[in-house]
């Protein structure tokens, strides 16, 4: 396939997948060869007016830099009448790519990818433009290789459902649209919370929360009663789960979790903080009894109820000679709203009521100005950051300030040097009155100074564990392991828990991961060799090791081993300096590498 240059700056490579939008494309930058992708549209979604509105909100989503969102670098409306948009991250599969592979995840993972594809919305729903997804689903969450979560096509995708839905067909995605969006109405915070939900409800059981179905009256009937239990699908999932991801699903907007923050809230509480029973009942005792219009008329109605028509007088009157034409008939009944507003009664009552209304506005205020102007009279002062400064300095601090200080006991705490600030109360950043007590604790070691327990920490994050105790690592071995991940550590010594000296050294046997490893043998403009060597431990039982290429040719299985204990093996790869090769031990994920980041021996 030839390569599609646009703005002789961004290099199309090749098309990795198409859906109902359009194509995906791998690309990179023809600058600096970095890879990125890009989006193509169906020409249905091309027409100029569409594109205007695709390419305002790839503006503002342009706008929003962080680690869980796929940037926008540029949008492309070709002389042809082709739409692009090139994102600044490379694409190396879809939350649906690999829920197909795993089927679901655990508890723990779940939580993990939820919580940055929150935290991505909610930086979002917090920026200057107050940007809205309108389309969370597994299809728009990406998955790259080192494990980052990235969201992409905030408003965009709700912007094509609106135009389907204009149209008559059916929707992107429908199982993960709000009740509201598939109503034509409008979206907001809790359209996004919904959709979070049901992404969590997937991670959870591998499929969303309703059947997969294209009639939308019926998706809405769906969400009229709850999905099946979670605690039945999954027994080991604790109930709270259930509870949080049930409020997010609700069929009304006001009834589930208005914003990020609180959806994130009730997972760290674990438990949700106002259930949906509460909110319904609030609800109801806040509405109003709307008018009835086929209740009787108040009796002072009668007092300007109209005369009779002309026709209905009786005779001897009508034969009467008629100097005027008769006055035009009024409404034989109407509204008891408009006969109360005439009525001279409810005319004296409204006067009576503005009056209270006014006297009770004047008393608020001269309340308001008494308790203001005492409070104001008593200064306030916000508790200084003292955490982690020696207890006396941190003592004289809050004195200084206006506060008194009350010492109220030790705290154990390896990580901090002894009598050190551990804890206050009020918490630093808190606005109190002057001469407020403040209870301070102070940091003990109970039996000195004791090693960490490193165990199942990359080398990566153990490092900044053991530097506050003023520790080093030393590596003193790297070995193969089918069970831990390459650059975690196995073992150490000395054990968690033992006492230990600063400066001491905490020795560690680090994983290696799989025996998988490459070789360049040769590599041009356009080609690399590369030669695969795959082994089997011997104290290991057997692995089937399963390559696969990723190349201009598309994603393939390349080869097929079965490694018995101690066995080796290698084999020669030739391809294009765009592949990558990855290699799986029964269904672990061993090895991946980027060619073109491969240099030669």
């Amino acid at each position: 396939m030839a390569e599609t240059i646009l703005k002789d700056k961004y290099v199309l490579t090749q098309k990795l997948k198409q859906d109902r939008i359009g194509w995906l494309w791998s690309a990179y930058l023809r600058e600096t060869r970095e890879v990125v992708s890009a989006r193509e549209y169906h020409a249905q979604f091309c027409h100029r007016s569409i594109v205007e509105k695709l390419n305002d909100a790839g503006l503002k989503t342009a706008g929003l830099k962080h680690p869980n969102i796929a940037g926008i670098l540029d949008m492309v409306y070709t002389a042809d009448g082709r739409f692009f948009i090139i994102y600044d991250t490379p694409y190396h599969g879809s939350l649906t790519e690999v829920l197909q592979r795993i089927k679901k995840f655990p508890l723990y993972d779940s939580q993990k990818i939820i919580q940055d594809i929150a935290r991505a919305v909610e930086y979002a729903h917090e920026s200057r433009n107050h940007l809205l997804h309108g389309a969370l689903n597994p299809e728009n969450i990406d998955v790259l290789a080192s494990g980052e979560i990235k969201v992409r096509n905030f408003h965009l995708d709700h912007l094509l459902n609106s135009f389907l839905l204009s149209k008559g067909q059916n929707l992107l995605n429908a199982s993960y649209l709000a009740p509201e969006q598939i109503r034509g109405e409008k979206i907001s915070k809790a359209t996004d919370i919904l959709a979070l939900g049901a992404l969590f409800y997937l991670l959870l059981t591998g499929r969303p929360p309703y059947p997969v179905i294209t009639s939308l009256p019926q998706i809405l009937k769906n969400y009229l009663r709850p999905p099946e239990k979670l605690t039945i699908l999954r027994p080991d999932l604790p109930l709270y789960i259930e509870d949080i991801i049930g409020k997010a699903l609700q069929h009304r907007a006001q009834h589930r979790q208005q914003s990020i923050t609180e959806f994130l809230g009730d997972l760290k509480l674990q438990k949700v903080t106002l259930p949906v029973k509460v909110l319904q009942e609030r609800e109801a005792a806040g509405q109003l009894k709307p008018p009835d219009s086929s209740a009787n008329p108040p009796d002072n109605a009668k007092i300007n109820t109209p005369p009779d028509n002309w026709q209905h007088r009786p005779a001897k009157e009508r034969e009467k000679p008629v100097t005027a034409p008769p006055p035009k008939p009024r409404e034989e009944n109407p509204a008891p709203f408009k006969r109360a507003l005439l009525s001279r009664e409810n005319r004296r009552q409204l006067i009576y009521l503005a009056l209270l209304g006014v006297f009770t506005a004047c008393l608020l205020l001269f309340i308001n100005a008494v308790f203001f102007s005492y409070f104001n009279s008593v200064p306030q002062i916000e508790v200084p950051g003292v955490l982690h400064m020696p207890v006396d300095d941190a003592i004289a601090v809050l004195k200084g300030q206006g506060l008194r200080v009350k010492f109220s006991g030790y705290i154990n705490n390896e990580e901090l040097t002894p009598n050190y600030v551990a804890a206050l109360n009020p918490e630093p950043g808190r606005v109190v009155k002057k001469d407020r007590i403040i209870r301070i604790y102070a940091s003990q070691q109970s039996e000195g100074l004791s090693a960490p327990n490193l165990a199942e920490h990359t080398l990566q994050s153990a490092e900044p564990i053991v530097a506050d105790r003023g520790l080093t690592i030393n590596i003193v071995e790297r070995v193969f392991s089918n069970r831990y991940p390459r650059q975690q550590i196995i073992s150490q010594s000395p054990p968690a828990g033992e006492a230990v000296k600063r400066g001491e050294k905490i020795n560690v046997t680090v994983s290696n991961g799989y025996p998988v490893w490459l070789a360049v043998k040769n590599k041009t403009e356009t080609q690399i060799t590369v030669t695969l060597f795959i082994q089997n431990e011997p104290d290991w039982e057997p692995q089937n090791a399963v390559i696969y290429l990723q190349d201009r040719k598309g994603r393939r299985k390349y080869a097929e081993k079965l490694l018995q204990p101690g066995d080796r093996d290698r084999m020669e790869i030739t391809t294009d300096l765009n592949g990558v090769i990855e290699v799986y031990y029964f269904n672990d994920l061993a090895f991946k590498a980027e060619l073109k980041d491969l240099d030669e021996a």
